[in-house]
């Protein structure tokens, strides 16, 4: 399980981490955007801004939050290496694990459902890795399904970030 799961990881963490901040930048530019359009000038605009300001966060916290979870994956083999009892058990497998991610480190192409898979594989290696399934207990069909409404949030701020910003030039130029 454990030769599956960390070349995915390894794969899907740099993807993740990129998209975090595509995401971030976008919630930005929309943050921003409706700063200038809508100045605030009472207590009611200050605290709508800083709903949206909540709202904003949330995806780019949980995306964060998966991308953590994923990056704790890929350590797993370094953190089992130092540990005796497991390292004497599982020796060869880790070393075979390590040789596979670092060869695949390199490699920028990631298929549409690695970080499906990858969250898959981190519920069954939560169960195999005694000791270390506490780390990954952040990760659950819930998690993974509330990843997937962050990511998708993620997509609907970058296809609106470019309005809003076109919709705040307009307004400071009229």
């Amino acid at each position: 399980m454990l030769s599956k799961l960390v070349p995915l990881a390894v794969r899907v963490v740099r993807l993740v981490r990129a998209y975090t901040v595509a995401v971030a930048v976008a919630a930005g530019v929309i943050l921003l955007s409706a700063i200038w359009i809508v100045w605030p000038s009472s207590l009611a605009d200050v605290a709508g801004l800083g709903v949206l300001v909540a709202l904003l966060c949330v995806p780019i916290v949980v995306l964060w939050l998966f991308g953590s979870a994923l990056r704790e994956v890929v350590e797993l083999p370094s953190h089992l290496g130092s540990v005796p009892d497991l390292a004497k058990a599982h020796g060869t497998e880790l070393a075979g694990l390590v040789r596979t991610a670092q060869a695949r480190e390199n490699r920028t192409r990631v298929r549409p459902g690695d970080a499906w898979r990858a969250g898959r594989l981190l519920l069954v290696a939560r169960r195999d890795l005694p000791g270390y399934g506490a780390v990954l207990t952040l990760v659950s069909p819930a998690f993974l399904l509330v990843s997937l409404a962050a990511a998708l949030a993620g997509v609907w701020f970058i296809v609106m970030a470019v309005p809003t910003l076109a919709t705040a030039l307009a307004v400071a130029v009229f």
